[in-house]
């Protein structure tokens, strides 16, 4: 359809319009009779018009002295006319079976074209698909053939109400009662949403409430099926064609974009009714406007907030109408449900979920509006360094412990609005090329960065406040990229500055001394780390209330430094304190709340209790969820954390799910080449190989190894892993082959590899190094090297002890392989204890079934039969029988 066609289509149409609805239909044939395109369109949109569910309200009956009313239409007898138009009749009917009346609507014979039919056909079908008290339900369509030709007909719930907006009017309703009509409207919707049903033309029209207050959705005879696994034959929309009642249609639907348009168009025109439901007029004015000048306003034209209309609906209200009206989908509401949840969260005197929109989100916007002033390549800079912008990483929030965006954004307001020298910066950085990579050369996020610190070491040296805000800012952008070692730096000079300058205060310096210990914990310099952390929770503690969040994130994170550097009792110290602050009053943060779960869970894994562990993380798992959009990007990290566990407890295949899951979000969400992709792609190899899936696993090691820098403090574990896997090819290789052979050597090497790495982090005398000294034993011994390998497990065991609380299954399964090894010396007399106290571990910790302690068991078996004790022997090898006997 060309647009001269489209334009026409819409002229006419607003001119019929003008025309009794009678009188249409013959007008339209009369005006239109030699284009095809226009007469369907048209017609279309007459249908759309008279058939709406205004024409069901009470007391809007209308009637025709055309029309010749039939006593009955198939086994429905008729009442009378509830309401009429060119294209079709909406009568009251009584059904004989079951007894009730309904509305029976009725498309015209000799004025039903293939499309209109269609379109009938199409929202029976979608209507049969709902069942929710606040959908209008319908109880049959059909045909009936009369002489004049054939009826369409569906017959469907009478709903005996007045369109919401005049509901609301006449009854004068107050605030509350008129937002928890919009919760309510909130609710039908998302039914049809789960449905797999997009409406596409909410409107007060299509919007009736009863007498008695319950409210009714109408007109799905333009709704879009989206869901792949319904049957119903889907209402299609080709490029360009428009569907939908313009005042109350989302910028994706006006622009005519098809495959755009999704539940959060819906969300958008719910926005719409609210605003006129609160207002008492619409966001926007496109009365008398031409099609594609209306289009253009709502595209591009920002409506009035709510508080400038009335003072009262300032705050939260303003925020809520004003999320499900953004321009972009991806700013509105992820669902209707999430608006319903919004409302009734204020309703409730809670806090809501919704945001003012970010300083970075308003510049931009003034940006798209401004292309001549500023130019498209300001926009993605600009978003940048406000903290919106997430296209090759995930800039604000890493995967653990990261200070949340509105830090680094508060700093950027303070420098957004100061002096034109700011706006030179950003312009200048940006005489490049278009980061989108829509025109010319593309650049990445590391080089605009790169490129903004060259340009920060000369430019703004006299306005140190604003140099020193963005410096900070571009600090934590690298930090969260994953490039500590390039953020520490910047943030090391910005502390050094901002702590000498008086205009600083006590809350900012607290936030870039947080920043600064997550850089040096993220890099593993732990001793660095500590008086940073201390030092801003003495700020915050003496400069904010008691309840401020920051205070109980800066106790948690001191927490899971002193959990990293293996103080495991000051740790839980510490993030039990966090979590008693947390959960303290009536409103708690969901994901304020995760982060302690996510602490206590991954402490009680370090120390061993792998079954508590599991059940904290997926508490911390579900309270994440629950936080919104907004926190999603930190849910990989807790599937990570819960995957490892449950891998370890020999729930292979769950872990596998789990990180699959885990990968795909960090892809999306971090970008290609982020460190936490990395661990989770090291995660999944883990995991696949435990399940001896090795060529898979393979896979995911080498894509790991291929984006980990050489500098990347999780390299040597990602190394670790490496040698585990190599050394299960060995496993898998014939015994005494070249093969096998090859693979043990590669396995040596990787652990090697990782040990030389960890030492200049930890020292030699680290929990990390024990680890590899048992890796790189189990390797020796496969080697035919027992005497260094019983060297080297022993002086593992020895750390484990050190720096693990005393039954953990780390140390057990050094001490299991200390076993072996001197099972295999024959030396079962001193292999007997390390076996035993290895058993018990186990099975306290991971259980009778696990892999681990059945492995430990038979090591048991085979050393009191190489002592020549049969009874023992037998006795735990019943046991291993029992376990394998309830395992079938």
């Amino acid at each position: 359809m060309t647009s001269e066609a489209f334009d026409h289509a819409a002229e006419l149409f607003s001119e019929l319009l003008e025309l009794p609805a009678s009188e249409r239909g013959e007008e339209l044939v009369q005006r239109a009779a030699d284009d095809d395109v226009v007469l369907g369109l048209v017609r279309d949109m007459l249908a759309g018009e008279e058939l709406s569910p205004r024409n069901l309200e009470a007391g809007a009956v209308a009637s025709s002295p055309r029309l010749e009313v039939p006593e009955r239409i198939g086994h429905y007898e008729i009442l009378g006319i509830l309401g009429e138009g060119g294209m079709g009749v909406v009568f009251e009917a009584r059904q004989a079976t079951p007894q009730r009346t309904v509305a029976l609507k009725v498309l015209r014979a000799g004025l039903v074209t293939d499309s209109l039919l269609r379109r009938f056909r199409h929202e029976a079908e979608v209507l049969g698909w709902l069942n929710h008290p606040g959908i209008a339900q319908v109880y049959e369509a059909g045909t009936e053939t009369t002489g004049s030709g054939t009826l369409p007909f569906i017959a469907m719930e009478l709903v005996r109400g007045e369109r919401i907006d005049r509901y609301v009017a006449q009854r004068d309703l107050p605030l509350e009662d008129r937002l928890t009509l919009v919760a309510d409207l909130c609710d039908a919707v998302h039914h049809a949403h789960q449905k797999g049903v997009v409406h596409r033309d909410l409107k007060p029209a299509n919007v009736l409430v009863t007498e008695d207050g319950r409210l009714k959705v109408l007109d799905f005879g333009i709704a879009r099926i989206t869901s792949s696994d319904l049957s119903v034959t889907t209402q299609g929309t080709r490029v360009g064609e428009v569907l939908g009642t313009l005042p109350y249609m989302s910028p994706e639907q006006v622009q005519a974009e098809p495959s755009r348009i999704d539940t959060r168009s819906d969300v958008y025109a719910i926005g719409v009714i609210a605003y006129e439901l609160l207002a008492g007029e619409r966001p926007l004015d496109v009365a008398g406007r031409s099609l594609p000048e209306a289009a253009r306003v709502i595209v591009e034209e920002e409506p009035t907030t709510l508080g400038a209309v009335d003072a009262r609906l300032k705050g939260d209200v303003e925020i809520i109408v004003g999320k499900a009206l953004a321009k972009e989908r991806d700013q509105r509401y992820s669902s209707a449900a999430d608006l319903a949840r919004d409302i009734r969260r204020y309703l409730a005197h809670e806090p809501i979920e919704a945001r003012p929109p970010t300083r970075g989100y308003q510049l931009a916007k003034f940006a798209r509006r401004n292309k001549g002033l500023v130019g498209g390549l300001v926009v993605a800079f600009v978003v940048l360094l406000a903290g919106a912008v997430t296209s090759t990483a995930l800039f604000f929030r890493s995967q653990t412990n990261l200070v949340r965006a509105v830090d680094a954004e508060r700093e950027w307001k303070s420098a957004a609005l100061t002096a034109s020298e700011v706006a030179d910066f950003v312009v200048d950085l940006f005489l490049v090329s278009d980061p989108t990579g829509e025109a010319g050369a593309k650049i990445t996020a590391r080089e605009l960065l790169d490129r903004a610190r060259r340009d920060l070491e000369t430019r703004l040296k006299d306005q140190p406040d604003v140099r020193y805000a963005m410096l900070g800012t571009l600090g934590r952008v690298y930090h969260n990229m994953g490039l500590g070692n390039d953020a520490l730096p910047l943030l090391e000079e910005t502390v050094e500055a901002r702590r000498a300058s008086e205009s600083t205060t006590p809350r900012e310096l607290a936030a870039l001394l947080f920043s600064l210990g997550e850089v040096y914990h993220y890099l593993r310099r732990y001793d660095e780390t500590l008086p940073l952390y201390e030092e801003a929770l003495a700020l915050r503690e003496e400069h904010l209330p008691a309840n401020h969040p920051d205070i109980a994130r800066s106790i948690d994170v001191l927490g899971r430094l002193h959990r990293d550097t293996k103080d495991f009792a000051t740790a839980r110290v510490l993030i039990e304190r966090a979590h008693a602050l947390r959960s303290a009053g009536p409103n708690v943060d969901p994901f304020e709340l995760s982060e302690s779960l996510q602490s206590l869970g991954t402490l009680a894994y370090w120390e061993g209790d792998y079954h508590e562990g599991v059940d904290w993380i997926e508490r911390a798992l579900a309270e994440r969820k629950a936080a919104g959009p907004s926190a999603a990007s930190r849910i990989p990290e807790l599937l990570h954390t819960l995957a490892t566990i449950r891998r370890l407890l020999g729930d292979v295949d769950v872990a596998i799910e789990l990180l699959s899951e885990c990968v795909e979000r960090t892809l999306q969400t971090y970008g290609e080449t982020h460190r936490f992709v990395v661990i989770s792609l090291a995660g999944l190899g883990d995991a696949l190989a435990s399940r001896g899936d090795l060529d898979a696993a393979g896979e995911r090691y080498e894509h790991a190894l291929e984006i980990s820098r050489d500098d990347d403090p999780f390299r040597p574990t990602l190394l670790a892993s490496i040698g585990v896997f190599r050394h299960d090819r060995a496993d898998a290789a014939e015994p005494g082959s070249a093969e096998q052979a090859h693979w043990l050597e590669q396995s040596a090497e990787a652990h090697i590899e990782s040990r030389e790495l960890y030492i200049p982090l930890f020292g030699e005398d680290c929990h990390e190094i024990a680890v590899e000294l048992s890796n790189l034993a189990l390797v020796r011994q496969d080697q035919g090297e027992l005497s260094e390998a019983e060297s080297l497990t022993r002086r593992a065991i020895e750390l484990h002890r050190k720096w693990l609380p005393a039954g953990n299954p780390s140390t057990a399964l050094s001490l299991g392989s200390l076993a072996r090894i001197l099972l295999e010396l024959e030396r079962a007399d001193d292999a007997l204890p390390f076996s035993l106290e290895s058993v018990e571990v186990l099975e306290s910790s991971l259980g009778l079934e696990s892999p681990r302690t059945q492995s430990g068991i038979r090591t048991l078996v085979q050393i009191y039969e190489a002592q020549g004790d049969g009874p023992l022997a037998e006795k735990w090898r019943s046991r291993l029988s029992a376990t394998s006997a309830g395992n079938r």
